[in-house]
């Protein structure tokens, strides 16, 4: 007897969880979360695939968007230049994708990653859960059956009830943030800020690194990716976030942290530009966050690329 009661739990509870991972796949996410980045991340693929010209990529989250004058850059040097920033929640991985998918041979691809991009450890993020379940299960599928039962188990059952209840009640009005609705992307992926933009200067506290400095999933896949690119001839760059200065950076928990960095790269032969105390800036060159720079940020982060890509790349 309990031992058919025992096998009757099983047999349910497998069912139950089959059930579950069902309706999280098909359901969890839709095609209007995250519409924004979609959007931009479409206009990107656009200009980046558009002929086979030989370009530059700067990759990464919204320190990038709202970092990089890629325009001013491809005038600067007659080569193509795409900024690929979106947001720092669709993680190293996803971003590393992108960049084998635009990344042709002899383009350079620069990535700033935010710091929390380096530090991550493959943790589950709802953000990125929800853009790949709502645009690209094929990505999920393709990291393997333990990555995919990962991100679809570690879905809480209380989200994926908001996720659709918001869907059906909210359809299709799910939009960019509020403070951006007077910014829109240029041809090449830039953030434009329309003359009479509203200057935010909502600056987070710094960025956290309360877990020992160790090789993380990021780094990992950082590593591959800079073996993948010597392959195929590819030119490859990490770099440092722009990001709003702060005390803390310069005591010796937020200096080990940024050697330790710098010597990772060092010591698995992965190039960088410039140093993390070069990509720091005043409050006022920020806009609503500590990765995001105004107008007059972005002008100073750009010309600083343009000097760095001067000495260090072409030559």
């Amino acid at each position: 007897m309990n031992k058919n009661f025992a096998l009757n739990i099983l047999v349910s509870s497998t069912f139950i969880l089959c059930i579950y991972g069902i309706i999280v796949f098909y359901f969890y996410g839709n095609k209007h979360s995250g519409n924004w980045a979609y959007s931009y991340l479409i206009e990107k693929y656009k200009y980046a695939n558009n002929d086979n010209r030989k370009k530059i990529v700067f990759i990464g989250g919204s320190n990038v968007l709202f970092g990089i004058n890629t325009k001013k850059i491809e005038k600067e040097f007659s080569i193509k230049t795409v900024n690929f920033g979106i947001t720092a929640g669709l993680k190293t991985d996803y971003y590393l994708h992108i960049a084998k998918k635009v990344a042709n041979t002899n383009d350079i691809i620069i990535t700033p990653f935010e710091y929390e991009n380096y530090t991550w450890d493959n943790e589950s993020i709802e953000t990125r859960q929800l853009f790949l379940f709502s645009y690209d299960k094929e990505y999920l599928i393709s990291q393997g059956l333990v990555h995919l039962f990962k991100e679809i188990y570690s879905v809480p059952i209380l989200d994926l009830i908001k996720n659709l209840y918001k869907d059906k009640l909210l359809y299709n009005k799910i939009k960019i943030n509020n403070n951006y609705k007077n910014l829109r992307i240029n041809t090449n992926g830039d953030i434009i800020f329309e003359e009479n933009s509203e200057i935010i200067n909502r600056v987070d506290l710094q960025f956290d690194i309360s877990s020992k400095f160790h090789e993380t999933y990021a780094l990992k896949k950082i590593k591959e990716f800079n073996s993948y690119a010597r392959k195929n001839n590819i030119k490859f760059y990490v770099s440092y976030p722009n990001i709003v200065t702060h005390k803390d950076y310069y005591t010796t928990k937020y200096i080990d942290y940024f050697n330790n960095l710098k010597k990772y790269f060092d010591d698995n032969n992965i190039n960088i530009i410039g140093t993390p105390e070069m990509a720091m800036y005043d409050y006022n060159d920020t806009y609503d966050a500590r990765y995001h720079l105004n107008k007059n940020g972005i002008k100073k982060r750009t010309n600083n690329f343009i000097k760095h890509i001067k000495e260090e790349i072409i030559q």
